[in-house]
């Protein structure tokens, strides 16, 4: 069954019991979550698909634990699960500046059916979804445990004569559910909006950002200036930097994540592969990074004899001890120990 906001206007009539009721998807739907719940019990339906995109004043269907009820009594044989809620952002809300975010859609239940809780920002709306977990970019072990997923993705960023409403709006996140993942596909965001928002999640564990502008008017990208980039708070072990346009953006990222294990590089502009290894590297040691172990270029150029000049490379400027390195499917994988 497939419902739509075309459909609002006209009574629906449907019988008291809907046994074979396995299918149901409703768009654009203003009902709260208390009159989905009636529905599904009054029907007595046996879904096994279930599909929402609704928009509503309240905060109901972002409550995982009236999920999780309702899952368990009534819907226990669904398998297919997808919800999308759509919200303004008020800038005048009076959410709490200082509390422990509550872990919304991270329990065993949801962890099990392998469904999660991710936030889009995007201009002054949020969009709220739950859904099946797909392969991320920072997936390297495929027998890792799905938990922790929550991710947001921030599409559109105020500028800085308006952070003030970021800040408000990262509060009012916080206030839903805690962020384990942020990908920022704005492109060139400044270093120290970069800063600014990393600073305000304590949780993040992997970062993602389209492309990077080192605010040079702002700071001094030497060693001995580095140390206010630090936070006690940040413990983001993997990154990816889709485009990198110097090799200072390292710099700058091992210096604000100094617990970083894995770094990987999309697009990389005008560099030669071989010298561009070498000045990693040098940053690398530059920076004493002691958990970094694995590397991942995008180089589609690469090939057999490029690997092999980079392994003569490795080896005779003395850069690692016992190293691997691969090629596949346009990524140079390196991992040592």
């Amino acid at each position: 069954m497939n419902l739509s906001e075309n459909d609002s206007d006209d009574e629906i009539v449907l019988p008291v019991r809907c046994s074979n009721l396995t299918y149901l998807s409703i768009k654009i739907c203003s009902i709260t979550f208390d009159e989905l719940k009636t529905f599904i019990i009054d029907t007595k339906c046996n879904l096994k698909f279930l599909h929402i995109i609704g928009e509503s004043d309240y905060n109901d269907y972002i409550n995982d634990e009236q999920w999780e009820e309702l899952i368990v009594n009534y819907l226990s044989k669904l398998e297919k699960f997808y919800v999308e809620y759509c919200q303004d952002i008020d800038p005048e809300s009076e959410s709490l500046a200082n509390f422990q975010p509550p872990d919304q859609f991270n329990s065993l239940f949801w962890n099990q059916r392998k469904w999660i809780f991710d936030i889009e920002m995007n201009g002054m709306e949020y969009i709220y979804s739950v859904h099946s977990y797909k392969e991320r970019w920072y997936d390297i072990d495929p027998a890792n445990e799905i938990s922790n997923s929550t991710r947001l993705k921030i599409t559109n960023l105020p500028d800085d004569d308006h952070m003030m409403v970021l800040d408000l709006i990262i509060r009012d996140i916080l206030s839903i559910t805690q962020i384990y993942h942020l990908e920022i596909s704005k492109e060139n965001i400044s270093s120290h909006i970069l800063l600014k928002i990393i600073n305000k999640f304590s949780a993040l564990d992997t970062l993602k950002i389209s492309s990077l502008k080192l605010s040079e008017s702002k700071y001094s990208f030497n060693e001995n200036k580095y140390s206010h980039f630090k936070s006690k708070k940040n413990k983001i072990t993997k990154i990816y930097l889709e485009k990198m346009n110097e090799i200072e953006e390292i710099y700058f990222l091992l210096k604000l994540c100094p617990h970083i294990e894995y770094l990987k590089i999309g697009f990389i502009h005008n560099m030669d592969v071989e010298l561009l290894m070498k000045d990693i590297f040098k940053k690398i040691n530059n920076v004493c990074n002691q958990y970094l172990q694995s590397l991942c270029l995008h180089i589609p150029i690469a090939n057999d004899e490029i690997i092999e000049k980079l392994k003569e490379i490795i080896n005779r400027k003395k850069l690692l001890r016992d190293f691997s390195i691969k090629y596949v499917i346009d990524n140079i994988y390196l991992q040592w120990k």
